[in-house]
């Protein structure tokens, strides 16, 4: 049976510091039919927004230099260019939840997750547009991996 394709086009950035769970949530998604970059710290995703420019982001928070650094950042950025990037925190901390919403991310999925889960809270957050250029966003993902 083939995949399904319902994250075609839609880019996405992975941001954690295991490289197992960079793994397992790019080979999800990718399943899914979505372009992944990823990046192992806050600090490279810093960098990689500036020029990067993914549909949605999906974040751990449990980071050196703390998760919540990635919305902060793509929350700014909202506010100075006009584009919303969704951001999609995951945490095993459940109890933070409501904080983590008002920070800013759109969604929280809890670890361990369900790769079900973390696919439908994607592809509901993601912005579906599909006259974006996917093959700029391949190219975006090739040239940052």
């Amino acid at each position: 049976m083939a995949p399904p394709n319902d994250l075609r086009g839609i880019h996405v950035m992975v941001v954690d510091d295991s490289e197992d769970s960079l793994y397992l949530v790019r080979l999800i998604l990718q399943y899914y039919g979505a372009v992944v970059t990823t990046s192992g710290s806050v600090e490279e995703a810093r960098h990689l927004l500036r020029t990067v420019h993914p549909h949605i982001v999906v974040s751990d928070i449990g980071m050196p230099h703390n998760g919540l650094g990635v919305v902060r950042d793509v929350v700014a950025r909202a506010q100075l260019t006009g584009t919303v990037i969704p951001a999609i925190a995951m945490t095993a901390f459940h109890e933070r939840r409501q904080e983590l919403l008002a920070a800013g991310f759109v969604e929280v999925v809890e670890k361990p997750f369900d790769p079900g889960v973390l696919y439908r809270t994607v592809l509901s957050h993601a912005r579906h547009d599909r006259e974006y250029a996917c093959e700029s966003s391949r190219q975006q993902a090739a040239d940052h991996r």
